[in-house]
């Protein structure tokens, strides 16, 4: 008799590599394990340089499961969805696919890899706007598994107490890399603790992306003492850290950004976020209720709304309950339902 689930993931537990991608595929697996005792994963980190190993347990799943799950960006699951197919040409195995980022018309445009899709069982994404996107294509096997996170939200009596003292703390709490925007967040608020009368602290957290050391080791060398790098901190300490602060700042430019994380370790702290306006940002957060966004990629209402931000105090104050409460909905639980049916 065939066992339950196979997973495979970036678990990434041989390294310091905590990406989102990490975190969604423990929180993921560890979900799953509450309701199916025959289950097994494979840690998708440094697969390249593990084919053979990775094989075994393809074939391994293929043959003695019912059901697998991979969980991983559309680059690398298009690499290996041909060879998957036709080793379950007979589909005695329901595959499923839970996407990580930006998932949609522009990550699907090769006729080969649309065709491919459609082959298996499920594909889950991130938004709504993802899933239209691919059935415009005529992928119908589409499903939204919203993101999530296994984490104790901030109590809301000290979210209620927050104040705001003579300095504005701000923090980014994402991967270092310049299509996330830290550099735009860098230059803004200099510009801001410049210009105004205002003053900023701002931290930033997060791993430096390879290749981006130096040229961020750089700028930090020039910046004043009011920016600071702060590392890394693991994902079960993001809220106690967050709460500190005044509010999230979420600039990216990244093309394959879907539903951060960060965004949900910011609800649960109770922490507004300021951030572009990016593609999924309207599904996501609520403009003057749990953020406040500025133009795509432009640096001056970037100022702009930073500058607002931080005079208005009683509006950013009144959106912290809100973000708690927008983070009910992204418990673990909630947002895996969706898979367990289908997978039933």
């Amino acid at each position: 008799m065939r066992k339950d689930i196979f997973v495979f993931g970036y678990f990434a537990y041989k390294g310091e590599n905590v990406t989102g991608a990490t975190v969604k595929s423990r929180e993921l697996y560890k979900e799953l394990e509450k309701s199916y005792k025959k289950i097994m994963c494979f840690d998708t980190a440094f697969w390249r340089k593990r084919k053979l190993l990775f094989m075994i347990n393809l074939l391994k799943a293929l043959v003695g499961y019912k059901n697998i799950i991979f969980i991983s960006g559309h680059e690398s699951f298009h690499r290996i969805l041909p060879v998957v197919n036709i080793l379950n040409w007979r589909k005695k195995v329901a595959v499923h696919f839970v996407a990580i980022g930006s998932y949609g018309e522009a990550e699907v445009e090769n006729h080969r890899n649309r065709e491919n899709i459609k082959k298996i069982s499920n594909v889950f994404v991130e938004t709504k706007n993802m899933q239209e996107s691919l059935n415009k294509l005529g992928i119908w096997n589409v499903s939204i598994l919203y993101n999530f996170k296994n984490l104790k939200p901030q109590d809301i009596n000290d979210v209620k107490n927050y104040k705001v003292g003579n300095i504005y703390k701000l923090c980014y709490f994402a991967r270092v890399d310049e299509e996330k925007g830290i550099l735009d967040a860098i230059n803004v608020i200099e510009r801001v603790n410049r210009e105004t009368s205002i003053n900023i602290l701002f931290d930033i957290y997060g791993k430096i992306e390879e290749g981006f050391e130096e040229k961020f080791s750089t700028v930090m060398s020039k910046v004043s003492g009011n920016i600071t790098y702060q590392g890394i901190i693991s994902a079960d300490k993001s809220t106690e850290t967050l709460k500190n602060y005044y509010m999230l700042i979420f600039p990216t430019k990244y093309k394959a950004e879907g539903f951060p994380g960060t965004i949900l370790d910011a609800f649960s702290a109770g922490l507004p976020i300021l951030a572009s306006y990016y593609p999924f940002y309207n599904e996501i957060m609520k403009e003057n209720y749990t953020s406040i966004s500025y133009v795509y990629k432009d640096n001056s209402d970037f100022y702009k709304k930073l500058v607002y931000a931080l005079n208005h105090s009683e509006v950013i104050n009144r959106m912290r309950i809100n973000c708690l409460m927008e983070f009910n909905k992204y418990l673990p639980s909630n947002a895996v339902k969706v898979l367990k049916q289908k997978m039933e």
